[in-house]
């Protein structure tokens, strides 16, 4: 399948506005990292309760300490929603020396930080009508968010690095070792040695990764199961990468054969490796004094 249906220029928009948009949410981060670290200075630990310290209650409490309020008792009053049943975690975490200089560097920080809200919001509203010029873009889309982990930021930054068909890789190994997330080939005596990733698209890489991340929050999907499994032997950066490499192995002939995602489930491991699994519990049982009888489930 090829991409000669699709505008080249189209492709070109879409890539300098999901590049635009990584930048500009790049940025966003940074400053909202800085933010956090002059409310630590502070001694104020908002982000110790509030999951988003940067949301709708987030940033009622910023407003009311430029503004000079001086109470974590009335800044904590100030939380909307679930946030509201951790009041007095939320007044004892802000409960902190802060001084008009705090004050002077948070607002001074809110005002870039909100201009770059609003240019994303810009950025979006560009995004969709672009997409919609063309309805193989639109397919492709929602054939890339039906892969767990991916949203719409992702499957648009995939479509502008990629194509809506990846023709230009041959295979999926292609794309990935592209995108930077191929095992390191270094071997010495018939043993492997652990090396860092190779270079790569630092746009597709990142967004894959990120994807990565994403799906540590899903529930009972095979991506999920997979970064846990291996988070638990070789840590989480390396499960993020062996998952990101996964994520552009599902997607790429998932767009070319034009197909359906369908999972394998959260139980994909635990079923391809059933008996060793059922001797490991058995053992594990026995060991803590219990004799142990495995009998099938009637229905």
């Amino acid at each position: 399948m090829r991409d000669s249906f699709i505008p080249p220029v189209l492709i070109r928009d879409l890539r300098d506005l999901t590049r635009a948009r990584t930048s500009l949410a790049q940025e966003h981060s940074r400053i909202a990292s800085r933010i956090q670290k002059v409310l630590a200075d502070a001694n104020s630990q908002l982000a110790s309760v509030a999951s988003n310290p940067l949301g709708k209650s987030g940033r009622a409490i910023l407003r009311a300490m430029i503004g000079g309020e001086e109470s974590s008792e009335r800044w904590a009053d100030l939380a909307l929603g679930p946030l509201r049943s951790t009041i007095p975690q939320l007044q004892a975490a802000l409960e902190g020396r802060v001084r008009e200089h705090h004050r002077f560097l948070v607002q001074g920080l809110l005002r870039p930080l909100h201009f770059i809200e609003t240019e994303i919001e810009l950025v979006d509203a560009r995004l969709d009508p672009l997409g919609q010029e063309h309805h193989d873009l639109t397919d492709a889309l929602n054939r890339w968010i039906t892969v767990p982990g991916v949203d719409g930021v992702a499957a648009w930054s995939f479509i502008a690095e990629i194509g809506s068909a990846g023709s230009p890789f041959p295979t999926a190994a292609h794309l990935a070792s592209w995108a930077g997330l191929c095992p390191g080939n270094n071997e010495s005596a018939g043993k492997r040695i652990r090396r860092k990733i190779r270079k790569g698209s630092p746009w597709l890489r990142r967004m894959a990764c990120q994807s990565a991340w994403a799906t540590a929050r899903t529930k009972n999907t095979y991506v999920s199961a997979q970064f846990k499994k291996l988070a638990a032997r070789r840590g989480r950066k390396c499960a993020m990468i062996a998952v990101a490499h996964s994520i552009l192995g599902i997607g790429y002939p998932l767009q070319r054969k034009r197909g359906v995602y369908r999972d394998l489930g959260g139980n994909y491991f635990d079923r391809l490796h059933a008996d060793g699994l059922k001797l490991s519990l058995v053992k594990r049982l026995e060991s803590l004094g219990h004799s142990v009888t495995l009998q099938p489930r009637t229905a």
